[in-house]
């Protein structure tokens, strides 16, 4: 345990010094600056104008989606540029000749990961919870529990991009990894709204699609349903049981290559 906390502690380190890292926090605060700003307008559907609560909890779902954004973002610009770049340049080399196994790298260098990314949400929480301040008058701590769901996407996001960049070049593997995030929310949402099946019947191929990939869609939107009765809550144990699942199965696989890897 102690050798993965050093390898977390210097990966730590080493990513404070990627500017990213503070590129995207300051975009993250200048957001919810000019956003402190806007007041809510109209807006025209098809039965008539959306009355001023849906308009802020329409407000409310965009501004945590944006968080989420830049959640998704850090973690595929740190995971593409912390284990594949030690694999591109060779530095891994002097750190798995010493006697620490591989396993135990791969779990220093996600933590080391993970940690940076809890921390920055943890630090855009509040700028969250000001803003719906703002717009309802009252506080609520129900952002908590949807990034604490949406940390298990994180999760599989970083173990994807470390499990690809095992096989293809560092931004294939960030990238391949985000079109699925972005394939399975598209493909979740006739699936978690039935609403939705009167405009959009999912195909056969779509079905498949859905069953196959990680929930990430429907983790998604069941993190959504703690902030806004809109989204649907009833298949949220499924998503987080599939998530896990992929989570087990992607380490497993991973360890398993990497042990067998020539470096």
């Amino acid at each position: 345990m102690n050798k993965i906390l050093t390898i977390a502690q210097i990966t730590i380190k080493g990513e404070l010094r990627n500017k990213v890292v503070y590129i995207l926090t300051a975009l993250a605060f200048l957001f919810f600056f000019l956003a402190r700003g806007c007041t809510p307008g109209k807006i025209n559907v098809e039965n008539g104008l959306l009355n001023p609560d849906q308009i802020t909890n329409i407000g409310i779902i965009f501004t945590f989606n944006c968080i989420i954004f830049w959640g998704l973002s850090l973690c595929g610009l740190l995971a593409m540029s912390t284990l594949p770049r030690e694999l591109t340049e060779e530095t891994i080399i002097l750190t798995i000749t010493k006697p620490i196994k591989r396993g135990l790298f791969l779990a220093g260098k996600f933590l080391g990961m993970f940690s940076i990314i809890v921390i920055n949400l943890m630090i855009l929480a509040p700028g969250f919870l000001y803003l719906f301040y703002l717009r309802t008058g009252t506080v609520t701590l129900s952002i908590f529990p949807s990034l604490g769901v949406m940390l298990l996407n994180f999760i599989l996001i970083i173990s994807l991009i470390f499990l690809f960049s095992l096989f293809l070049p560092r931004a294939v593997s960030a990238l391949l990894t985000l079109i699925l995030y972005a394939t399975s929310l598209g493909l979740s949402i006739p699936f978690y709204f039935e609403k939705m099946k009167g405009y959009w019947e999912p195909s056969f191929t779509s079905q498949v699609l859905h069953y196959l990939l990680p929930q990430f869609g429907g983790l998604h939107l069941y993190a959504l349903s703690f902030i806004s009765d809109f989204f649907p809550a009833s298949q949220g144990l499924w998503a987080i049981a599939d998530i896990t699942g992929y989570i087990i199965v992607i380490w497993l696989i991973m360890i398993f290559v990497f042990k067998r890897k020539a470096l």
